[in-house]
């Protein structure tokens, strides 16, 4: 199975879409690093995995997870105690948006 190739215009495309500037050598690596990747997932594909059974899980043990239960958590003094900024009733901090 053959891939479409990648190149410098689908390249730049998505990097605009992406919001990214790429200079021409950034674009020239990135056409030969995605094709690169591309080639590796073709191989990949031919692989004969028709005798493997399913893998569900990569290791036999699952993982050990306890109940959820409520319990007590921090006072408001003490978690204000820890933070650089309060006004004694809630964190402060930096404007997020403009």
């Amino acid at each position: 199975m053959s891939h479409p190739v990648v190149d410098a215009e689908l390249v730049r495309r998505v990097a605009s879409l992406a919001k990214l500037d790429l200079n021409d050598d950034q674009v020239v690596q990135a056409v030969g690093e995605l094709n690169r990747m591309l080639d590796f997932v073709d191989l990949l594909s031919e692989a004969d995995v028709d005798s493997l059974p399913p893998l569900v899980h990569p290791h036999d043990v699952l993982d050990a997870v306890r109940d959820d239960l409520p319990e007590a958590g921090l006072s408001r003094s003490d978690a204000l105690a820890n933070a650089a900024r309060h006004d004694d009733t809630c964190f402060r901090v930096p404007p997020v948006l403009g």
